[in-house]
């Protein structure tokens, strides 16, 4: 299969481009210069490319949407950081217009499925006693890192509601730290994401929460991902 990654540039864009580049043909793309990433893409990954691009441009998402045929949206999880007075709109506008540009060109080229990483920091205000499955609203906190993970997840809702590609949302916690999402975890979590079979008619988005940690349900993502290995143990009473 072919795949773009997003967020390619990230620890968690290297993590999958690493288990996906043996049996996947991959297209890597983040924000970062190709002379600016830490080990080059030829290097970091053997016989890959990496196209750093704007995703808000749409002439620069459509030679990375070409002959895909899935994307793994990583860029939202962990974006480098910015600085300036702008940053916070900056952070915003990459997780918002970046992800409408993504998805409209990838529609527009036929691609099927889209798989968006955001984040479980968004539950952070909630009390710690309470158990939170996928139902649960998120309450980012009025500032951009938070809110940018919960705008993406409402962009690619939008687009599976309207049809034409179908988009399923992971959302993990802190990448390989306790009570977070360790990091096999969220390999297993994507390639089953990138495999799980979808119906031909009705809602195509699915959310699963993808950790450790037994403050989040994660029976849905045992249910539709068929994982097991790794998830925490929901014991608390639910709220």
């Amino acid at each position: 299969m072919k795949l773009l990654i997003t967020g390619a540039d990230q620890p968690l864009g290297q993590l999958a481009a690493d288990y996906f580049q043996t049996n996947h043909d991959l297209r890597l793309t983040g924000q970062t210069p190709a002379n600016g990433v830490t080990q080059s893409g030829q290097d970091y990954w053997p016989g890959q490319t990496y196209w750093p691009a704007d995703l808000r441009i749409p002439e620069a998402v459509a030679p990375l949407i070409e002959g895909v045929e899935a994307i793994l949206h990583l860029a939202v999880f962990d974006p480098p950081p910015l600085s300036g007075p702008q940053a916070e709109q900056e952070r915003l506008d990459l997780a918002a217009r970046g992800s409408y540009v993504l998805l409209s060109q990838a529609r527009q080229a036929g691609v099927e499925r889209l798989i968006l990483v955001s984040s479980l920091a968004m539950f952070a205000p909630y009390p710690d006693d309470y158990v939170l499955d996928e139902s649960w609203q998120p309450q980012p906190e009025a500032q951009a890192d938070a809110l940018a993970p919960y705008l993406s997840e409402f962009v690619c809702r939008e687009f599976a509601r309207e049809g034409g590609i179908r988009t399923i949302g992971l959302r993990f916690g802190r990448l390989g730290q306790a009570g977070g999402t360790p990091l096999a975890l969220a390999q297993q979590a994507l390639a089953s994401a990138l495999a799980a079979p979808f119906s031909q008619t009705g809602y195509r988005w699915q959310l699963f929460h993808i950790t450790d940690n037994d403050r989040f349900s994660t029976q849905a993502a045992q249910n539709g991902l068929g994982l097991t290995t790794g998830l925490g143990l929901t014991t608390k009473g639910e709220a």
